[in-house]
């Protein structure tokens, strides 16, 4: 396990401004991304990020509820630090929300 993954599930866990619920969904999104992105060879960045969300996410139908929970997910504070502080992030999911899917 690498100390970049150790750091944010451990942030994750931590975080007071998350309810149980939200932490376990924000886990799931971030846990995909992560395998994903090290999988396709990617530096954690914002390029990465949105790869993944075109390639995983918008690429097949998805239910409101899923996309409104995975795009609050990438605004974490947290999926910063995963992606290395990398600035951009912030407004990574302008734009990929909402797949014309349902």
């Amino acid at each position: 396990m690498s100390a970049i993954h150790a750091d944010w599930r451990a942030d994750l866990e931590a975080s007071r401004d998350l309810s149980d619920h939200e932490k376990q969904h924000f886990g799931f999104l971030l846990a995909w991304y992560e395998g994903w992105r090290i999988k396709q060879g990617l530096e954690p960045d914002r390029t990465a990020a949105v790869a993944f969300w075109r390639a995983q996410v918008a690429s097949k139908p998805r239910k409101d509820w899923q996309l409104d929970r995975w795009a609050e997910a990438m605004r974490w504070p947290g999926f910063a630090m995963l992606c290395r502080g990398r600035p951009g992030f912030a407004i990574l999911c302008r734009g990929m929300r909402r797949p014309h899917h349902k």
